[in-house]
């Protein structure tokens, strides 16, 4: 994430409104450097938070926090994703991202006992 939001950073003096590919561009770094700071549990974000969990409490709270924690991020990118994708009728890229986050952390991890 700190490469995502660096560019971002150093292409801000180069931007102008004449220049849309740089801004999209831009966008698109900052996006997912910020994408990559929430605290999910396979993301660098829930990687932090669960270490710093870890270092203060027993390995079990820090993990059932981070299930918790990635649970309810998840499902507010879902939702709104489904409030965007009703009202505007944009944004199906959350939507299947927050679907396949949903699948890749809870539904995988239900068939490893």
């Amino acid at each position: 994430p700190l490469s995502n939001l660096l560019l971002f950073a150093l292409m801000l003096p180069f931007s102008s409104e004449e220049n849309e590919y740089l801004a999209l561009f831009m966008g698109a770094s900052l996006f997912l450097g910020l994408l990559n700071l929430l605290p999910i549990k396979d993301l660098d974000g829930g990687r932090v938070l669960f270490c710093t969990l870890a270092s203060r409490f027993s390995l079990d709270t820090a993990q059932t926090v981070m299930r918790v924690l990635s649970f309810l991020t998840i499902f507010s990118l879902w939702s709104l994703s489904v409030y965007l994708i009703l009202r505007l009728g944009a944004s199906l890229s959350l939507f299947v991202f927050s679907c396949f986050l949903f699948c890749k952390i809870f539904i995988k991890n239900a068939y490893a006992y």
